[in-house]
């Protein structure tokens, strides 16, 4: 982070990616239950 406290190109796109990740992850257990039964857990 800059020291004006103010977000960079490098954040933003690092922030983005960590967000997007984590919906990929922990959006859809059902799907994981589905595909493979209780070993995705």
């Amino acid at each position: 982070m800059k020291p004006e406290g103010k977000f960079g190109y490098h954040e933003a796109i690092s922030l983005v990616v960590i967000m997007m990740t984590s919906k990929v992850f922990f959006t859809s257990p059902s799907v994981v239950m589905k595909l493979v039964g209780t070993t995705g857990w």
